[in-house]
């Protein structure tokens, strides 16, 4: 499902399995920098929700800063960000990946609507607090607000650092997925490139032929009238020299 360049390219690269055995994809100075990115991640999906919310209301009047609504928010926001963080760092995209990627937010929409319905509260027939949570929290604009200034915060130094990195300091990796790229389309364009030359071609022999078929000396000569000048002129000469 995943890899960095196709495998017919990777053959003839051998040192791309060199970073692998020598730890440099995961060592200790990678795991401090995730677990720090966790934590910096995690304030802000908690943090900028919690003040979003805080003093705001509902379009009937009702505040959004209860339990329900903030606890709704942030797995909203938590769930849509990881997965977008996951495909800035996808570089092989395949049917499985999207399915699995974009599957897995619509049925984070869908087990909330279910699980915040009133058909829990039918089944059980308790006091359920969180029925039309979902729905309420959906409606109200601030959500929607909060959902695009949360990924900005944390989507936008993802893609510049991935900018950066592959600029100015590219591993061993990123050059083969780059020279695979270019390759590619370049090979691309030098097949393009033939297939107008060669119907450049296929023109030009189907014009030739159409103009040779126009009409020209061939039903003059057929008529016999060249013939008869021809004639003509060849006798003038004899009679005059007689």
């Amino acid at each position: 499902l995943f890899q960095d360049v196709s495998a017919d390219h990777s053959l003839s690269k051998p040192h791309l399995y060199a970073p692998g055995q020598n730890n440099e994809f995961f060592n200790k100075k990678i795991f401090a920098e995730s677990v720090i990115h966790g934590i910096l991640t995690s304030c802000i999906i908690f943090f900028v929700p919690y003040l979003s919310v805080s003093n705001s209301t509902r379009p009937g009047g009702m505040t959004q800063a209860d339990l329900q609504s903030f606890g709704f928010i942030v797995a909203t926001v938590m769930s849509i960000i990881v997965n977008l963080e996951n495909a800035l760092e996808t570089w092989y995209w395949t049917g499985l990946y999207h399915f699995v990627l974009w599957g897995t937010i619509v049925v984070h929409f869908l087990f909330h609507f279910a699980l915040y319905s009133t058909i829990i509260w039918k089944i059980f027939n308790t006091n359920y607090a969180y029925v039309g949570v979902a729905q309420a929290v959906l409606s109200t604009g601030n959500f929607w607000f909060t959902l695009l200034l949360t990924c900005a915060i944390l989507l936008l130094p993802v893609f510049c650092r991935e900018f950066f990195r592959m600029r100015f300091i590219p591993n061993k990796t990123d050059r083969a997925r780059l020279n695979q790229k270019f390759r590619t389309e370049e090979k691309a364009a030098f097949v393009a490139h033939i297939q107008h030359k060669l119907r450049q071609s296929k023109r030009s022999i189907r014009s030739g032929y159409a103009f040779s078929q126009q009409a020209g000396w061939g039903p003059l000569i057929t008529s016999g009238r060249m013939q008869s000048q021809s004639i003509t002129y060849t006798r003038q000469p004899t009679q005059t020299t007689n």
